[in-house]
């Protein structure tokens, strides 16, 4: 039987699909037209690549037919839009799409693909605690920003799944490593500590797995994961200050040095935000990603480690990775831009 990826040509999802690859599975994976598949091109003779809009209904249903199982991480994860609605478009209605083209081809397994971020928002500002499961909140904070609520709402679109279909949800913490195309929030950090652009950062803990031990995680989840349970898929707690020297050592280069206090980050955000709204351009931080990190974004991944036999591998091994990938594709865009 076929297993689909959706979001397959993703950082995770790439990931994913090259473990599914090596434990002999036939892969097919939905991409969005137009975006980018180079990443998969190691694997051309081996997966099938459906191009379809997670938000096209009907593409949706013809990507799973003939497929026993679905790992569902196509969404839209940048912390910032400057179309709100768009969250809910993707990541709620996607979803709503997913589940019913399950239903349709009567698909034995759904793995989901959710985040750990609406915890952080829903605890406050606390200090030195390690999340678990169980704290993530029973409905939808309004502190959380739109793409926090979208996950969270379309965590409730699959558990209205029909019995006869089992999922299972993970919790990716901060993932960092190879195939980080976009790049995400950790990823911008290391490129931008390589090229020297990280201005500082602020005194937290973060969370950072490598993404190789994700894409493992649902793997497992898919083949033993209970039926509505949620797993935290982390790596090594770490201060932020620890973990850009980390990068710029291993890229050796000089770390950022300012420690910036939270009240000024988030200041920063909202006006970066703002110029961003004028401009079109991405901003250099989001109000959503700042408050990520009010707190401490700590988080234990024993429940996958007990359940599943998820393993964590070092963080030194992750970011030498992470540094390598990012070093190249910075080189890369110097050839191009020269």
């Amino acid at each position: 039987m076929v297993s689909l990826v959706t979001g397959g040509n993703g950082f995770i999802g790439s990931n994913v699909v090259e473990v599914l690859l090596k434990k002999g599975k036939n892969v097919r994976v939905l991409a969005k037209p137009k975006s980018d598949i180079d990443i998969l091109r190691p694997f051309s003779r081996d997966v099938e690549i459906v191009e379809g809009d997670i938000r096209d209904r009907e593409k949706v249903i013809e990507s799973i037919e003939g497929c026993s199982d679905v790992y569902h991480l196509a969404g839209k994860c940048l912390l910032w839009d400057k179309n709100p609605k768009s969250y809910f478009d993707v990541n709620v209605n996607g979803t709503r799409n997913v589940v019913e083209g399950a239903v349709k081809n009567n698909v034995r397994r759904i793995v989901y693909t959710s985040t750990g971020d609406a915890m952080t928002f829903s605890n406050g500002s606390q200090r030195g605690k390690v999340f678990t499961e169980n704290d993530f909140p029973n409905g939808n904070s309004r502190k959380i920003g739109p793409y926090g609520i979208s996950k969270l709402m379309a965590e409730e679109v699959i558990r209205t799944e029909p019995e006869e279909i089992e999922f299972v949800i993970v919790h990716p913490t901060c993932p960092i490593g190879k195939n980080d195309i976009m790049p995400t929030e950790p990823g911008k950090m290391i490129r931008e500590t390589i090229e020297g652009r990280l201005g500082g950062y602020i005194n937290r803990t973060m969370n950072f797995p490598n993404v190789r031990d994700c894409a493992e995680g649902h793997v497992l989840a898919m083949e033993q994961g209970t039926h509505g349970e949620r797993y935290i898929l982390g790596g090594e707690n770490i201060n932020l200050g620890d973990f850009v020297r980390q990068v710029a050592e291993i890229a050796g280069v000089n770390p950022p040095k300012i420690s910036v206090p939270y009240c000024v980050a988030l200041c920063f955000a909202y006006l970066s935000e703002k110029s961003s709204y004028l401009t079109g351009e991405k901003p250099r931080a989001s109000v959503e990603g700042v408050k990520l990190v009010r707190g401490d974004f700590a988080f234990s991944s024993g429940k996958a480690e007990r359940e599943l036999g998820y393993q964590i591998t070092s963080l030194r091994g992750a970011v030498e990775e992470a540094v390598d990938w990012h070093m190249g594709r910075t080189y890369n865009r110097m050839l191009e831009e020269d």
